[in-house]
């Protein structure tokens, strides 16, 4: 039987019975992600005196940027040098999900570990509506794939290095685009302005969290890109160029958007890339995937 066929055949609870399964697989998969801490009462945390101090660092500073107490790019390290939040990742969003738990008097690193779940948590719901509303899954497949996207090792492996699990990102990002492209195919210069800026603002903050996982999305989705349009057939790659002329204004819209919502990234980490250089290729092909090594899950 193909998958379409059971996908069809799985029914949806109603919209009641749906919330309460739903959150229930969310409570139960952070309650699996989160076992260890759960039976020590959160005494004893992912990380070291390294990686998890640095960032807890940068997250005490964001809490302090939105009580108004610091300026967003001086994380007050490395004096006389400025700009200093390029000295790694930014942790934006993660600064964002970890202030609520400091306003209620938690300590810096269970609210570090609290805005760590809060992430996780985005990429579970954003893997479930991209499945069931933008891929048309049932119901079950989409808590099927939400539930797998949450336990993989990309979203497993980096509690201590919270930037890196913002691949959890991905999947909300990608619902936002996927929801602006549609609009834009059905000539729907409202929706697509709306989807499209909202796309725009979700990853230029992307950007300034963890430029790495943002740019990997980045890429692939472009690389997809360039093959779909490759792949079209000819009237549709006509078609498809028509309604770019049609709605040539929204999108210069939205790529000023864009643009605008990425240049904070660039003001702050230009400089510093221009400063210390690039990696080289050798460096890079050091820590690449052996190819065989991609088939592993």
């Amino acid at each position: 039987m193909r998958f379409s066929n059971i996908n069809s055949r799985l029914r949806s609870p109603d919209l009641v019975l749906s919330a309460i399964y739903l959150i229930s697989v969310w409570v139960l998969c952070l309650g699996f992600l989160e076992r260890s801490q759960l039976q020590n009462s959160f005494t004893i945390l992912p990380g070291d005196r390294y990686d998890a101090v640095i960032s807890a660092s940068i997250l005490e500073h964001w809490y302090n940027v939105l009580q108004g107490k610091a300026v967003w790019s001086e994380v007050k390290y490395y004096f006389p040098y400025s700009r200093t939040i390029v000295q790694t990742d930014a942790y934006f969003l993660i600064g964002l999900a970890y202030a609520p738990f400091r306003v209620f008097g938690l300590d810096p690193f269970i609210s570090q570990e609290f805005a760590g779940l809060v992430i996780k948590s985005i990429g579970f719901f954003g893997a479930f509506f991209l499945t069931r509303k933008s891929f048309g899954f049932s119901f079950w497949f989409a808590v099927l794939a939400a539930t797998l996207f949450t336990m993989s090792n990309g979203m497993t492996s980096h509690s201590s290095r919270l930037q890196l699990s913002t691949v959890a990102l991905a999947p909300f990002v990608g619902f936002l685009l996927w929801n602006s492209l549609s609009a834009f195919w059905r000539e729907d210069s409202r929706g697509f302005l709306t989807w499209g800026i909202a796309t725009a603002v979700a990853f230029g903050a992307w950007c300034l969290t963890c430029f790495y996982m943002a740019w990997f999305f980045a890429f692939y989705n472009l690389l997809l890109f360039g093959v779909l349009l490759a792949l079209m057939r000819k009237e549709m790659r006509a078609e498809f160029f028509e309604k770019a002329k049609k709605q040539h204004f929204n999108l210069y819209v939205v790529i000023a958007f864009g643009i605008m919502f990425l240049l904070p990234f660039a003001w702050a980490f230009l400089p510093k890339s221009l400063e210390v250089g690039v990696r080289t290729y050798e460096m890079v092909f050091s820590n690449t995937v052996v190819p065989e090594a991609i088939l592993q899950v």
